[in-house]
């Protein structure tokens, strides 16, 4: 398996995975990524466009996908308190393509996202998630996260997520 920094040609098959992770949250009653807040075809574009969308690859085929980004203006107050005070490397919009859950390619996610940031001399990596996402929630502890507390997306408190960050050993 292989991260990669997707391609322009890439941009639809991360779109149909982000749709389709859409309707699993919806199957499972999670409102997150329905209606406001769903992932976009412009959102992806421009995430491929400035560097920060990346595909998991299994023997060419993308089975899983992220963006990563060095800042989060989300982050910058949280209910709780961060493990670090420096540089961090924040993953967002992660989602398995359906035929490959339940082969533990979100730990493998992580594992390549480590590797990134360590090659950036980070130390750092924060995520966050929905309420109700538990799935998403027991992955960060299987991968070593530490919850942190609760962020907001918007003022009026509208958009918390559980955050939660780990140390890069």
């Amino acid at each position: 398996m292989k991260l990669i920094q997707a391609k322009k040609e890439h941009v639809i098959q991360i779109l149909e995975i982000l749709t389709d992770a859409s309707a699993f949250l919806r199957e499972q009653g999670i409102d997150q990524w329905q209606g406001v807040g769903a992932p976009t075809e412009e959102e992806v574009r421009r995430s491929v466009a400035d560097g920060t969308q990346y595909a998991l690859t299994d023997a060419g085929k993308i089975v899983a996908v992220c963006t990563v980004v060095s800042d989060e203006p989300a982050y910058l107050q949280i209910d709780g308190r961060w493990l670090s005070l420096g540089n961090y490397l924040a993953v967002h919009r992660v989602a398995v393509e359906r035929s490959s859950r339940g082969r533990g390619l979100t730990k493998v996610l992580y594992q390549e996202i480590e590797g990134l940031a360590r090659s950036r001399g980070i130390k750092f990596l924060r995520v966050d998630t929905h309420r109700e996402n538990k799935i998403m929630q027991r992955a960060f502890l299987s991968c070593g996260f530490t919850a942190c507390g609760v962020v907001q997306y918007r003022a009026d408190g509208s958009m918390e997520r559980l955050s939660y960050e780990k140390e890069i050993k």
